[in-house]
Formats: C-alpha cells, structure tokens, sequence
C-alpha cells in the first residue's frame, strides 16, 4: 500500500505525508528508506521473479541485463570505475587498493 501511495502521489508528497502522521503505517519505514539513494541516483533493479506489475510497484526501473547497466552508466557518466555491493544495506564498502 505504501508503495503504491508513493506511486500515486509522487515523492515529495509521499514524504510530507508522512511527516504529518504521529505513527507509521504499515511498510511506511522501507519505502521511505527507499527513497533516500533515490534523491542521490537512479536505482535499477534485476529481477527474474517480479512479474511487470510487481516490477511497477517498486517505482524503480527494471532493467534486463546488468552488464547492459553498468555499461550504459559508465558511458553516461564517462566514469569506467563502479563499486558492486552484494549485500545491501549493511555492508560498509572500503576501497582496496
């Protein structure tokens, strides 16, 4: 529902909505997280499981080849390094030298 709210009413609206609330529905919490590298980029995701309606609903784009991604990103930005973080959220990235 949270999703679909964020869908509807765009991000902005979304966030002030729901700084307004006294207490967070339910899911609120992740798509407001989600949001948050958003504002920063733009998230992609592979999925083989989603069906397109469910790809729809995570209001990112779905995309059909990593590779095609990561390549399509470095020409975009004219940057050939990138950092893969396997495990979301709770891993911190370090750059090896």
């Amino acid at each position: 529902a949270a999703q679909q709210r964020l869908l509807s009413m765009g991000r902005d609206t979304f966030l002030d909505t729901l700084r307004k609330q006294d207490h967070a529905k339910v899911d609120e919490w992740q798509t407001q997280m989600q949001l948050k590298p958003m504002r920063l980029g733009a998230v992609k995701l592979y999925s083989g499981g989603l069906s397109p309606a469910d790809g729809r609903l995570t209001g990112v784009e779905m995309i059909a080849s990593v590779e095609d991604a990561v390549a399509d990103s470095m020409a975009r930005h004219g940057d050939p390094h990138v950092a893969f973080v396997p495990e979301g959220p709770y891993v911190v990235p370090r750059h090896a030298v």
